[in-house]
């Protein structure tokens, strides 16, 4: 039952709760991903990037260019259908381990003997 204006209208209204047991996974690189599934459920977004296929994700691992090592941790998040086995989300994440050489941190630029910061 809801409590608020629908109750105060004389409306009952039971919520509609399916049960969604889907599996979680934390995976440590693409290849632990089919790779067919993972491009299916990208292709049905509006617009799909070339940037989140399983292909050029995949090579940022195999090149060791996004890896622990880098300060990019992969930590592959998925949502997978425990009766059909079907890949029902997904979204790559990397846990960022240090900053060294990139240019997230604030900027200085000194202006004569005054140090100034930019965001």
């Amino acid at each position: 039952m809801l409590d608020g204006p629908c109750r105060s209208l004389g409306q009952s209204h039971r919520l509609n709760q399916e049960r969604f047991d889907y599996r979680t996974g934390i995976l440590a690189s693409p290849s632990e991903v089919d790779a067919a599934e993972w491009n299916a459920l990208l292709a049905r977004q509006p617009q799909p990037t070339p940037f989140l296929r399983h292909e050029f994700l995949n090579a940022l691992h195999v090149t060791r260019c996004a890896v622990a090592d880098t300060g990019w941790a992969p930590q592959f998040v998925t949502l997978t259908d425990p009766l059909t086995g079907k890949l029902a989300a997904a979204a790559p994440v990397y846990l960022k381990g240090h900053s060294y050489g990139e240019y997230n941190n604030l900027c200085r630029i000194t202006c004569r003997d005054r140090p100034t910061e930019l965001a």
